[in-house]
């Protein structure tokens, strides 16, 4: 779900600021958008979660979030945007997901917002 929650963040940074945004600002919400502050994570998610480690990089309008198992069971995630409003998921039983890997269909889950105002 923080996955999901960057995705929320990064579609408004890309609509409104024609650009992305940078995790820092994505923990921090000190981008300027539209005259107010980007909505920001609750949480640093390398800090809280056992899990996984995560990783973020961020260029123009192009974007991409991983999240990597660091125990063996788990999948590792990846989302990618390439352009403003798509959003590209796969997952990997076998380590670091990326484009090659299996593609999430379907998908639509929100859950518990990781994002905040």
């Amino acid at each position: 779900m923080f996955l999901t929650a960057i995705e929320n963040i990064e579609r408004d940074c890309q609509i409104g600021a024609q650009r992305v945004c940078t995790f820092d600002q994505l923990l921090t919400g000190s981008a300027v958008i539209n005259g107010r502050h980007n909505q920001h994570l609750k949480f640093d998610p390398n800090k809280t979660d056992p899990n996984y480690t995560y990783a973020f990089a961020a260029s123009g309008m192009a974007w991409e979030a991983h999240a990597n198992a660091k125990k063996p069971g788990l999948l590792s995630f990846c989302f990618m945007s390439r352009s403003v409003g798509t959003t590209v998921t796969t997952y990997s039983a076998t380590g670091t997901a990326g484009w090659v890997d299996k593609e999430v269909m379907g998908r639509g889950i929100e859950g518990d917002s990781f994002d905040v105002q």
